[in-house]
């Protein structure tokens, strides 16, 4: 067995992490050209340090363009839905619409970017809340790149409990802890976050002074929210806690906003005047706004439906995956083979987008709508759009696979866990952000780390299910800094080469939550 110094290894290990960092945050590269080195630094590393060879290599860099795939059918759905959504005018007439029911900018925000956005989560993760709310966020005049840093902290809090409790479900089975016990722990745990990412949502929009300004919302929305939130946990409906929040959160936001309407005459604001003025209807249908918001209605429904459990269970046979070959390195890290790896079935959250733009299309049709977009136009400017913010994401998705399957991660954080000793409980939530960051996932995150830092607990005689609880927590609320999904928003609002920007303002939030996260845990311990 090959011999390596393990000073060299845990060097070895970091560096086309401290690359990426280095020279997409602080060198301001584009992530496309940090991820293209990474990736080539890694798999160097890999064949010379880490014992693999280019079979281990080439199974790696597979299951990193199989992820591809999966996630490029979300993006260009993501895309397709947006380019439809403008072209046919329907951006326009919701924008009206929404400034209408809340008459409040911070307000509108704060529905849109984070309770509506937690809802979203709470069906269909993967991206899918960032492609949907960031759009719809510049209708309340916030540059595209504000509009991006706001849906990606917005949606945050929802993001462990979210695609009907996957990443829960992920967890406890990784690590073979009670689930009950770990929902007792989780369940107070996540209140906090979801207050935290409010604040951040006013901070993004108008800095210090919205906070003091507008934290009444905060208060009037996040209450109920983190009450459905807690008890929905509690009494065994996990899969619905971010979903069931998300929901409380707009419906006491909407309550407010009518309540507020009856004691003010200033119902309205500048922005409304403004919309109103400006609006413009393509649909024959004048009567009803109805038509314009039809994509929504038939999205939410698939995506409703696609989770019956009779439907789920029928679509789980129509997959197509990828199948790899496991193997071990020369320094005895084991690669476990996987089956229909990165699979894609009929209910995939992409599919379900660009089939809810072609059955709406009907329906246009149907009703005799005019200035309907070519298709065949719409399909090429999406694919046009997306050619370098997928390639920079094949990058990231690869070097991920190959920091995995050489063992690079496990050496970081067996060498962090002896140095952080009864201070563990704060560093957990860095190694979680770590996973998150590198994998794009939080239930990929949870699968990395997670039952590495429950024997890690253990063996410093930590309570695990606290630091499990910590990990996933951490996992969720930095999807916010994770690379793949800041390029999923720049794709959707075509702002590619900004990534670094927007790492810049979301990174110094998710630290301080991340920091504060780790501080409870500590104290919990």
């Amino acid at each position: 067995m090959l011999q390596i110094p393990l000073s060299m290894q845990v060097i070895a290990a970091i560096t086309p992490i401290s690359i990426f960092i280095i020279t997409h945050i602080l060198l301001n590269w584009k992530a496309g050209k940090s991820a293209s080195l990474s990736f080539m630094i890694a798999a160097i590393l890999y064949l010379v340090v880490f014992g693999g060879n280019f079979n281990l290599l080439g199974i790696s860099i597979g299951k990193g363009l199989a992820i591809t795939t999966f996630v490029t059918l979300l993006v260009f759905g993501a895309s397709f839905f947006q380019n439809f959504m403008d072209i046919s005018g329907n951006l326009k007439i919701i924008s009206g619409k929404i400034v209408q029911v809340t008459g409040d900018r911070e307000m509108g925000v704060l529905l849109i970017g984070w309770a509506f956005s937690g809802l979203i989560q709470g069906i269909a993760g993967m991206g899918v809340p960032v492609v949907i709310v960031a759009p719809l966020l510049i209708l309340f005049k916030l540059t595209p790149l504000r509009a991006v840093c706001l849906a990606l902290i917005g949606h945050s809090w929802a993001v462990t409990w979210g695609s009907l409790g996957a990443s829960f479900y992920t967890i406890q089975l990784v690590t073979d802890v009670n689930p009950d016990q770990l929902k007792l722990v989780l369940a107070p745990l996540g209140i906090l976050p979801i207050f935290l990412t409010g604040i951040g949502c006013l901070l993004i929009l108008g800095g210090y002074k919205t906070i003091l300004k507008k934290l009444h919302l905060i208060i009037i929305m996040g209450i109920p929210m983190s009450c459905f939130h807690y008890f929905s946990i509690i009494f065994g409906f996990e899969p619905i806690a971010s979903l069931s929040a998300g929901l409380a959160g707009c419906i006491a936001g909407w309550i407010f906003v009518q309540v507020s309407k009856k004691f003010t005459n200033n119902a309205t604001n500048q922005i409304q005047n403004e919309f109103s003025n400006k609006n413009s209807i393509t649909l024959k249908d004048h009567k009803s706004t109805q038509m314009a918001f039809l994509p929504y209605y038939v999205l939410f429904s698939m995506i409703m439906l696609s989770q019956i459990p009779i439907i789920k269970t029928f679509c789980k046979k129509l997959v197509f995956g990828f199948n790899f070959l496991g193997g071990e390195t020369n320094l005895g890290h084991i690669i476990q083979a996987e089956e229909n790896f990165a699979s894609i079935s009929i209910i995939h959250p992409g599919l379900l987008i660009i089939t809810s733009v072609f059955i709406s299309l009907l329906f246009y049709r149907i009703k005799s709508a005019d200035d309907l977009p070519n298709i065949k136009k719409l399909i090429n400017q999406s694919f046009s759009e997306l050619i370098t913010p997928l390639i920079t994401l094949s990058f990231l998705l690869t070097l991920s696979m190959i920091l995995r399957d050489s063992g690079a991660l496990n050496i970081i954080t067996l060498q962090i866990a002896p140095l952080a000793g009864p201070l563990f409980p704060i560093v957990s939530p860095f190694i979680g952000m770590l996973g998150v960051f590198i994998t794009g996932s939080n239930q990929s995150s949870n699968i990395l780390f997670g039952d590495l830092q429950s024997q890690i607990a253990s063996h410093l005689g930590i309570n695990n299910i606290l630091i499990i609880a910590l990990h996933s927590l951490s996992s969720g609320l930095n999807s916010a800094v994770a690379p793949a999904k800041i390029i999923l928003g720049t794709a959707a609002l075509k702002i590619s080469g900004t990534e670094t920007q927007i790492l810049k303002k979301t990174l110094p939030f998710c630290i301080i939550m991340t920091l504060l996260l780790g501080i409870i845990g500590y104290i919990l311990k």
